[in-house]
């Protein structure tokens, strides 16, 4: 694939052009917007997998809510993808290469931090349920990425 047309760079080159943050894409409708999210929570699950797998002790304590809660988050915008396209999303929630616990834990802090950036964008320009469920899932997003501080903070005291 040309290096031009990865996805990746054109939203870089897009928010650098119209000055807009990518996600609001005039020609993305809300289902491709909703895909989007649902992508994104998916293979953030599959990180907080992995990461549950490879902590002990205090800093695993706190996983096991906070995967639940991204578990109940891709639930919803599941339900909400099927609800307006009649198709259901199966996702593959597989966290990527081999990487430390630390590595692991700081993309999913970035991930969390971006998530409820592009969910917040996302609820300003949604009107009614839609906009409700990402307003809701932009503050659990940021709550989360805020524990998440918590337990990598741990890891250096």
């Amino acid at each position: 694939m040309d290096e031009n047309l990865r996805p990746e760079n054109f939203e870089r080159v897009w928010a650098r052009v119209s000055g807009a943050p990518a996600a609001l894409r005039p020609s993305e409708t809300a289902e491709q917007e909703l895909l989007r999210h649902l992508e994104t929570t998916d293979r953030l699950l599959g990180l907080y997998c992995k990461l549950l797998r490879r902590t002990t002790g205090r800093c695993r304590q706190r996983l096991p809510r906070l995967l639940a809660e991204v578990r109940r988050q891709l639930r919803l915008l599941q339900m909400e993808y099927f609800l307006r396209t009649g198709e259901t999303f199966a996702g593959g929630a597989s966290g990527d290469a081999a990487e430390g616990t630390l590595t692991t834990l700081r993309r999913i802090i970035l991930a969390e931090e971006q998530l409820s950036g592009a969910f917040a964008s996302a609820a300003e320009d949604r009107s009614g349920a839609l906009g409700a469920l990402y307003g809701q899932l932009a503050q659990g997003a940021a709550d989360r990425a805020r524990a998440l501080r918590d337990v990598a903070e741990q890891y250096f005291i």
